[in-house]
């Protein structure tokens, strides 16, 4: 008898390891999943936002020289404007890169550089 229950709890401890191990296995799925999205939907949101911006930066470019050529005191916003624009694209191309980092969907290329060529 006292066999029989040490085989139980045996038994036992081995069902409540192997529900221990699935649910970890399923919250690591999930976590990766949810990784995986995360990922996609900052890809997706940040291609989407590149190409409004490359639009305004042309015209705010545009606008600028224009502005300037006329001498008009408005050149200097326009100017501003186009620099924001500028800087809002930097921000949208560091997300971009930093979804590529994440998601694993980017390579090193290993290559000699001078250090008098860094520096």
């Amino acid at each position: 008898q006292q066999r029989l229950l040490q085989t139980f709890a045996v038994l036992i401890a081995s069902a409540l390891e192997r529900l221990h191990l699935a649910r970890s296995a399923e919250e690591a799925k999930l976590d990766a999943e949810r990784e995986q999205l995360r990922n996609s939907l900052l890809a997706a949101l940040s291609h989407d936002l590149r190409t409004p911006l490359t639009v305004l930066f042309g015209q705010a470019e545009i606008l600028t020289l224009d502005l300037a050529a006329e001498g008009s005191n408005h050149a200097t916003q326009a100017s501003q404007i186009r620099q924001q624009v500028l800087s809002t694209t930097r921000l949208v191309n560091n997300l971009l890169d930093m979804a590529r980092i994440q998601s694993g969907g980017f390579s090193l290329r290993k290559e000699w550089q001078s250090l008098e060529e860094i520096v």
